[in-house]
């Protein structure tokens, strides 16, 4: 459309400015009644927004600047929550309650719910710092289609012929997925938690044949 001047455009909002060029771009609006529409859409909405926060109009930036604070308080309380949970004392009493131990070796298997690499690993260095001659499989799903899987040994455990990254080599693959490590600690990802029981009886036979193999006293 063509104007015999720019009074005719009425009003008028820019709602985007892109380059098509050097030196040159490309400049998107609304005018007429088309900018009275989206004016009044936008007015609408934000006084459903004010609404829903419980302020005034006035007020709904300053609120929705203090509900983002507060959820990232929430969410920092939640993750130290679940640091505590996974890696505090009650996962560990579990999971040595349930220990293994053949010829003076200690062995750990274990699935938490929800646990990341991070926390895994962060618990796996507690229980291999507390039990001499220890091997440690632990597994957890994220979100529940991610598996996660962690095998770690003490010194001594290495001492005697642990290679935890042989280890994360043979179990990977049972849920989907590989990765790698030291001797002293290996972790893997995978796409197939609902395996990680399979996992677990895997490393349980996987134990018993590195004890009958090394022949330890």
């Amino acid at each position: 459309v063509h104007l015999g001047r720019t009074a005719e455009v009425g009003y008028f909002h820019i709602t985007a400015a892109t380059s098509i060029g050097a030196n040159a771009r490309r400049i998107e609006a609304v005018t007429g009644e088309r900018f009275l529409e989206n004016f009044y859409g936008s007015e609408n909405t934000i006084n459903e927004i004010a609404d829903i926060l419980g302020v005034k109009v006035d007020q709904v930036k300053k609120a929705d600047l203090n509900t983002k604070e507060e959820l990232l308080l929430q969410n920092k309380e939640i993750a130290s929550l679940r640091k505590e949970k996974i890696s505090g004392g009650g996962a560990i009493d579990t999971i040595k309650a349930a220990k293994v131990e053949k010829e003076g070796v200690n062995f750990f298997v274990h699935e938490l719910p929800d646990a990341s690499k991070d926390e895994l690993r962060q618990l796996a260095d507690k229980l291999r710092s507390g039990e001499k001659r220890s091997i440690i499989v632990l597994a957890s799903t994220t979100g529940g289609k991610k598996a996660n899987l962690l095998v770690a040994g003490s010194n001594e455990a290495v001492d005697i012929g642990l290679k935890s990254n042989d280890w994360i080599k043979v179990l990977a693959p049972e849920i989907g997925g590989g990765g790698g490590g030291r001797d002293d600690l290996a972790q893997a990802g995978g796409n197939k938690p609902e395996n990680i029981p399979n996992v677990i009886n895997m490393s349980k036979k996987m134990f018993d044949d590195f004890i009958d193999k090394h022949k330890l006293k």
